[in-house]
């Protein structure tokens, strides 16, 4: 056989397992056969140089046939020579040493053959599994090699197992160690360390493939296991070269629950202000018994006032979490300003399955997405189109064939257990299924929000009023009182200051409409927002009186003061008793004047101007 060497270029590239520490990486071979040979060689570098190959023990039905095709009874420390092959049936295992101190092990219902060139020694694994453990180097003119028929492994000082399935492809898991992977002829290599594996597939472009990731305990086969078991420093030198527990492996669940908590508190969360999480939840989409991570994630309203969301899918490959598949807006939009009941996500049932059910039903027309998921993507299940009166035809619709009213009505009833957790309008989150509750000051501010979009507010001010590092909310609404006057009673609107502050978990509110219901008569109504230049606290306040600012009341979260402006006299008075009264009404004046100036004006309104514009604010 003709020695094929190895170059070392090293490339690494993207982990397919997302959230795992070890990251997957992928690279693909340019130019080379479709059918590539994939050489491994270990970092410790140099050819391996075997002498001799025995068959050294077996266990069940065990095969042998020489170069010639002929069968040989399988006996202990059986020479094996060029040509030879080996086989096993079903609960069946054959174990094959070199020199006592290099074990190889096949699997049940595996085959390989021995191909000899001297002193090199190479095992062609034909189908099957063979396990390697080479604790010590070959010497010099020696070397041995594991392959398959697509795949070249140069053993050294390693420990692992090499798989060869038609389906999957040339698989190799390294326990311990550290080897190279590379294309023969390609000219680069990578690196796969311990607690990683390495599979060789043909892409769609007809090129090899080699995707490397880590693997967990629970994908270490019984026939690798049981070698570990017994030979406890073996099991201690790959638990710390790896990582893996493999004789007391961690519960898979925990762990892939572990890393679904990870990745949900690695992304921020939607707070209608920054784009993040709106939904996620543990779902067993596919019905196996292993949980998919499910998230939907919302972006603050476009320009159309439309939301825009996406999905992504989180499973389970070879023990730790995997981004399955992404999908955005899917479905119906969801408007941040219409609400209608029937547009929005919810999960269904179906025959034992969840399904996402995204529906669009506003007026009588209406459009429902079914989605499952299939092979780690998501898949549509059903469509469904009702259409009155548009451009199109009117009539029922799946996958946008006609169909019958009892068609429709049977694909429709299929799903049922529905539970609606994405609605629409300001709003639109209705269940956060396993999301962390958001921060406070999110809460806040929330909370602050809704107390000004469910109102008539005129006029809104964020701003902390007693100096407790607590901002309070300060909004001026008009509001409904009801009247008594000589008689009688009316309802009228008034325009008053309302006061939210945040406890923790929810507002309070308070009315500071003392000044609102009280001054009676004349151009009366708030004045602004002040502070107290003696206290630093913040008040709002009220003009009234039969002229305008002739009373003013102020109010803070916990006082009030109140300056009236009392004149003396009257149109009756002549001569000095007039001059003297106008002379002590400019005293008055002054000194109410004086008093006003306590509370400096942060928003002062002007009479018939209207308020500052401070609701988008």
């Amino acid at each position: 056989m003709e020695e094929k060497e190895t170059q070392g270029t090293e490339t690494q590239t993207e982990k397919s397992n997302l959230l795992a520490k070890l990251p997957a990486k992928t690279w693909a071979v340019i130019g080379a056969a479709v059918v590539a040979a994939v050489v491994i060689a270990l970092l410790a570098g140099g050819r391996i140089k075997a002498a001799t190959m025995h068959l050294l023990r077996t266990e069940g039905a065990v095969s042998v046939a020489d170069g010639e095709g002929r069968e040989v009874a399988p006996k202990e420390n059986l020479g094996l020579y060029g040509g030879y092959q080996v086989g096993t049936r079903s609960s069946s295992y054959a174990w094959i040493d070199l020199d006592e101190v290099k074990l190889a092990k096949m699997d049940q219902d595996s085959e390989i053959q021995i191909h000899k060139e001297d002193k090199r020694l190479e095992v062609e694994v034909k189908s099957g599994s063979l396990f390697f453990n080479v604790t010590q180097p070959l010497a010099e003119d020696e070397a041995l090699e594991i392959r398959t028929s697509t795949m070249m492994v140069g053993v050294r000082g390693t420990c692992g197992w090499v798989v060869s399935d038609g389906e999957k492809g040339a698989q190799v898991f390294i326990l311990e160690g550290r080897v190279e992977v590379g294309a023969a002829g390609a000219g680069s290599s990578m690196a796969v360390d311990a607690g990683e594996m390495a599979q060789l597939a043909i892409n769609e472009d007809g090129k090899p493939e080699i995707t490397v990731r880590p693997f967990a305990e629970e994908y270490v086969p019984d026939f690798v296991r049981v070698e570990l078991e017994e030979d406890s420093g073996l099991s201690a030198a790959v638990l710390e070269a790896s990582g893996l527990d493999v004789l007391n492996p961690p519960d898979p669940a925990e762990r892939l629950k572990a890393e679904y908590e990870e990745i949900i508190a690695g992304r921020p969360l939607f707070d209608y202000a920054n784009e993040g999480l709106c939904y996620a939840d543990y779902i067993d989409f596919e019905n196996d018994g292993v949980p998919e991570l499910f998230m939907i994630q919302f972006a603050p309203a476009d320009q159309n006032g439309d939301w825009v969301y996406s999905m992504e899918l989180y499973g389970e490959e070879l023990g730790y979490a995997k981004q399955y598949d992404t999908a955005d807006m899917m479905g119906p939009y969801l408007s941040s300003m219409a609400d209608w009941d029937g547009r929005g996500i919810w999960l269904s049932r179906s025959e034992g399955r969840i399904y996402i059910h995204m529906c669009d039903n506003s007026g009588q027309n209406g459009s429902n997405w079914y989605y499952t998921v299939e092979d780690g993507s998501f898949v549509e299940s059903d469509h469904l189109d009702a259409v009155h009166g548009s451009a199109y035809e009117t009539g029922l619709y799946s996958f946008d064939q006609e169909i019958t009213a009892e068609e429709f009505k049977t694909i429709a009833d299929k799903y049922v257990d529905e539970t609606k957790i994405v609605g629409e309008g300001p709003r639109p989150m209705l269940d956060r299924g396993i999301l962390p509750e958001l921060p406070s000051e999110s809460l806040q501010r929330l909370a602050f929000l809704d107390a000004l979009e469910s109102g008539n507010a005129k006029y809104a001010k964020l701003i902390d009023m007693d100096q407790d590092g607590e901002e309070e909310l300060i909004l001026l609404e008009s509001k409904k009182y009801v009247f008594e006057d000589t008689g009688y009673t009316y309802e009228d609107y008034v325009d008053v200051f309302s006061v939210y502050s945040w406890n923790g978990a929810g507002i309070e509110s308070v009315t500071m409409d003392e000044g609102g219901i009280t001054i009676a008569g004349g151009d009366s109504g708030p004045s602004g927002v002040y502070r107290d230049q003696q206290t630093g606290d913040i008040y709002v306040g009220y003009e009234g009186g039969w002229e305008r600012g002739e009373d003013s009341t102020f109010h803070s979260l916990t006082d009030s003061v109140d300056f009236s402006l009392d004149y003396v006299g009257g149109d009756w008075l002549e001569g000095e008793e007039m001059a003297a009264a106008i002379a002590e009404n400019e005293r008055l004046r002054a000194e109410y004047q004086a008093k006003l100036k306590r509370f400096e004006p942060i928003d002062k309104f002007e009479f018939g101007a209207g308020y500052p514009d401070t609701i988008d604010q």
